[in-house]
């Protein structure tokens, strides 16, 4: 197993907005005003940075004309599910692990 990329995709996931962004497409194609108000993000800047990296890495594709949406290219909708499964998954961790924490806190 190679963990070199194993942690590469996780930091490339773990950038700011990623995944909200492919969470957010995952129902249909959005143009970009659409796009960033799902994602509600308070800096453009950082919105735009994000989707660019997106489309940059082939998981988000681009609209080519005015009027189009951005989409899910096969890649991001192959990346789709473990991004949700992830995001699940580490909710669920960190519930735990927050309460634990927050139980041992209380009781020091």
């Amino acid at each position: 197993m190679d963990y070199g990329a194993i942690y590469g995709a996780l930091e490339f996931l773990a950038h700011r907005w990623t995944m909200e962004i492919l969470a957010s497409l995952a129902d249909k194609p959005k143009g970009f005003n659409d796009l960033q108000r799902s994602v509600n993000v308070a800096h453009p800047t950082s919105f735009n940075i994000a989707l660019q990296r997106l489309v940059d890495h082939g998981l988000v594709r681009k609209p080519s004309r005015r009027g189009q949406s951005y989409a899910l290219t096969p890649a991001g909708e192959r990346a789709l599910p473990l991004v949700i499964r992830f995001v699940e998954e580490l909710g669920l961790w960190s519930e735990d692990e927050v309460s634990h924490d927050r139980q041992a806190q209380g009781s020091s």
